[in-house]
C-alpha cells in the first residue's frame, strides 16, 4: 500500500469513528444507522463497507485503536505495554463511552453482532500479545483456553458496563487477572 493511500485510509478510519463517538454521544447507538454513519462522516456507503462489516465492526475498531497501535508499535520493536496495562486502558475506553457501548451490547447475538466482534477482536489481541512475549504464536492446545477466557471476559465486561453499580476500573481489572487460567498466565503476565 503507498504512504498517500494509507494516510487517506487513516483518514477515513478516523472520520468514521469521529462520527459514532459524535452521534454515539447524541442518542442511543441502537437507533443509529451505517447510512447516519456514512452521512455525518462525509464518505460513502460503499467505502464504510469496504472497511468495516458493520456498526459493530465500527464500533470495535474505535474501541480497538490503541490496541491494534500497541501491537503495530510492537512488531516494530517499540517495547510492548504489560498486558494488564492494555486491558485497564481499553476499559476506561469502554467505561468512558458507556452509553454508546451499552446501546451496543443490546445486540449481542449473531456472527455481525457485537457479542461475536467484541470476542473476535479479544482472542485476536491476546493471541498477538501472546506472540510478541514468546517470539512464537500461540500454540494450537492454548487456543480454546484464550476462546473460552475471552468469552467469559467479554460476558463479564458487559454485565460491568450495564450494571447500575459500577465496580471501579482497578477492581473489575483485578477480577479479570485472577480469572485467567494459569497456561495463560504464564504467556501473558
Amino acid at each position: 500500500m503507498k504512504k498517500g493511500t494509507e494516510t487517506k485510509e487513516h483518514d477515513v478510519e478516523g472520520a468514521l469513528a469521529a462520527a459514532l463517538r459524535r452521534l454515539g454521544r447524541e442518542r442511543p447507538f441502537e437507533t443509529l444507522s451505517v447510512r447516519d454513519i456514512v452521512r455525518e462522516a462525509g464518505v460513502s456507503t460503499r467505502t464504510f463497507y469496504n472497511h468495516y462489516r458493520s456498526k459493530y465492526d465500527l464500533v470495535i475498531r474505535f474501541y480497538a485503536w490503541n490496541d491494534e497501535a500497541a501491537v503495530r508499535a510492537a512488531r516494530a520493536g517499540a517495547p510492548l505495554p504489560p498486558w494488564p496495562e492494555q486491558v485497564r486502558d481499553g476499559l476506561v475506553r469502554f467505561r468512558r463511552d458507556r452509553a454508546m457501548f451499552a446501546g451496543a451490547m443490546r445486540d449481542m447475538a449473531g456472527p455481525e453482532g457485537f457479542g461475536e466482534t467484541l470476542l473476535e477482536h479479544a482472542c485476536r489481541t491476546m493471541a498477538d500479545y501472546a506472540e510478541l512475549r514468546t517470539g512464537r504464536p500461540l500454540p494450537d492446545a492454548l487456543a480454546p483456553v484464550l476462546r473460552l477466557y475471552a468469552a467469559g471476559v467479554v460476558r463479564l465486561v458487559c454485565e460491568w458496563l450495564l450494571s447500575p453499580a459500577l465496580q471501579s476500573v482497578d477492581d473489575f481489572l483485578g477480577v479479570l487477572v485472577a480469572a485467567l487460567p494459569a497456561p495463560l498466565r504464564e504467556i501473558l503476565l
